[in-house]
Formats: C-alpha cells, sequence, structure tokens
C-alpha cells in the first residue's frame, strides 16, 4: 500500500511483488486482492504499461477480493471506478461507491473516486463537496488538495486550482503531479516565470527533459513560436495521457488538430477519457458530431 500511495511511475508496480506473496500465504486475503486491483487499476494513469493489459487484471482481482467479501469497501471502490471510466456504467458506478461510503465512511480513497466520476458527469459543485469529505477523513493527503486543483483547474477557476496545487506541495514539497500542475496553472493565468520555475522543478524531479514545457510556456507568450511548438508536438507518439497534447493544442488555438488527437487518443484506449466531458478547454469542440459521438461512446451524450 505504501509503493502504491507514492504514486511515482517506476515505484508502483513494486507492490505486486508482495501482493502476490501475501495471497500465496492466504489465497481468501481480500485485502489483499482489493490492493492487486487498486494497483493494476493506476498502473496506466501513471504511464506503466496500458489500459489493455491492465485493466482486466484490475477487474479480475476487484472480483476475488468481492467474491470473498461483498462487503468489502476497497474492492467495492475499484469496482466502481472501473464501472465508470472504463465501462461507463454511471448509475451502477455510483451505487457501488454510495454503498462503499456506506460502508467505511473513513476510508479517503472512495470519496476521491467518487468526486473523479463526479466531476467527468460535470458534476463540479458535488464532486468539490466529496473531496471536502476525503479532508475531513485524511487531512494530511496531499492527493486530495491535488485532485481540487485538477478539478477546478479544468473547470477555469484557475485562482482557485493555483491555491489548491499549493496546499497539496504544503504536504508534500516534492509532489511531482502537483508541481506539473501548478506550472500548467501559471501557464495558463498568463504568470510566464512562475510556469517555467515549475516546469524546470518537476522536469528535475522526473529526470524529463523541460525543453518541450518550456517551449509551451514560451509560445504562449510569443505566438511566433506556436508552429515550432506544434511541430514538436507532432512528432510525439500518441500519449498514454489522452489530453495533454490535445490540451496543449487548445491552448494554442488548433481545435481541428487537437480534436483529431483526442480521437486517435480514444481508440487507442487511453486513461481519464471520460474527463473530456468536464473540462472546458475543450467546449469549443462540443458541437462537432465527432466529439459528440465520443462522448455518446462513453454514455456522456447528450
Amino acid at each position: 500500500r505504501h509503493q502504491w500511495n507514492l504514486r511515482i511511475p517506476g515505484r508502483m508496480s513494486e507492490a505486486i511483488e508482495p501482493l502476490e506473496k501475501a495471497l500465496e500465504l492466504d489465497p481468501e486475503f481480500d485485502e489483499a486482492w482489493a490492493a492487486l486491483g487498486d494497483v493494476y487499476l493506476l498502473l496506466p494513469e501513471y504511464n506503466e504499461g496500458t489500459v489493455t493489459e491492465h485493466i482486466p487484471k484490475a477487474v479480475e482481482a476487484t472480483e476475488q477480493a468481492l467474491a470473498i467479501n461483498p462487503n468489502s469497501a476497497q474492492a467495492l471502490t475499484t469496482s466502481a471506478y472501473i464501472k465508470a471510466m472504463y465501462q461507463y456504467q454511471w448509475e451502477e458506478a455510483e451505487q457501488q461507491f454510495i454503498r462503499a461510503i456506506e460502508i467505511n465512511p473513513n476510508y479517503r480513497t472512495a470519496y476521491q473516486w467518487y468526486a473523479e466520476m463526479l466531476a467527468a458527469l460535470r458534476r463540479v459543485d458535488e464532486s468539490l463537496i466529496q473531496l471536502d469529505k476525503a479532508e475531513e477523513v485524511d487531512p494530511l493527503a496531499p492527493i486530495i488538495p491535488h485532485i481540487k486543483g485538477w478539478v477546478t483547474l479544468w473547470d477555469d477557476r484557475l485562482e482557485e486550482a493555483r491555491q489548491h496545487y499549493l496546499d497539496a506541495l504544503q504536504l508534500d514539497p516534492g509532489f511531482p503531479y502537483a508541481i506539473g500542475n501548478l506550472a500548467n496553472t501559471h501557464a495558463l493565468l498568463g504568470e510566464y516565470d512562475e510556469a517555467r520555475a515549475r516546469y524546470l522543478e518537476v522536469a528535475d524531479l522526473l529526470d524529463r527533459d523541460p525543453a518541450p514545457n518550456q517551449l509551451f510556456v514560451n509560445a504562449l507568450e510569443n505566438p511566433a513560436l506556436v508552429e515550432e511548438a506544434v511541430a514538436l508536438l507532432l512528432e510525439a507518439p500518441i500519449p498514454t495521457q489522452p489530453f495533454d497534447v490535445p490540451v496543449t493544442l487548445m491552448a494554442y488555438g488548433r481545435q481541428d488538430l487537437a480534436l483529431d488527437i483526442l480521437l486517435r487518443n480514444f481508440e487507442a484506449d487511453g486513461p481519464y477519457l471520460p474527463h473530456v466531458n468536464r473540462m472546458k478547454v475543450f467546449d469549443p469542440l462540443r458541437e462537432d458530431p465527432r466529439f459528440r459521438q465520443m462522448l455518446k461512446e462513453m454514455n456522456l451524450w447528450p
């Protein structure tokens, strides 16, 4: 669970071996099955393999946990997340989230993932209420203010998002995703120097090339650099995360190209896809029949 909670790419998969050893010792240990399901669930979101590779394993482990203990709040939460984000069964997912919270009102992740589903359904205020409850349960978890930032950032509440990311960094100054999303927020607010500094910080933490993000900020500040920045984006393969490149293209005003790549990412079964429904950056695309069809296939349109 510690390795899973770190949310560090390359480290999360280290949780698999000890969980499998636990299940060798006790095949009826439902908490280990539930934890194994959680690991496989999040591996694609943290760039450790694909949805096709890992989500069926998450389903299998979660079903094993529920077969042993139908009242496992952890397994119900994971099952609900899979139903929402990968099977698009929104009503069934909500029922399972509510049931999980009834069983264990102190399970922070149930509130968090329920909140993420509500956000994807454009029920943003309800989402933030659930995140407040998660924060009451675990006020020291940086992931909760980070998710508050993620919800408000793409609801065009940029200054509110900035504060949530700063709150997350008060709890964990080295939390790379909060730093990266804070950099995005600075960039969209036009705070270019702050954005550059934060992008350098997260590149150093994750040992990544800072040049693409620096070019992103430079192109926002100087439109003469947009074509160079777009060309660099198009050199990259389809990313595991479905909206990194399309969001950037929307910021550059390249809507048609953003939609083309978004649809390619949808066909490639990237994680997080339902969130395109609630991200206001994509609102200019909502009247396009191709965008509507994508949402329809996720049971999100009309």
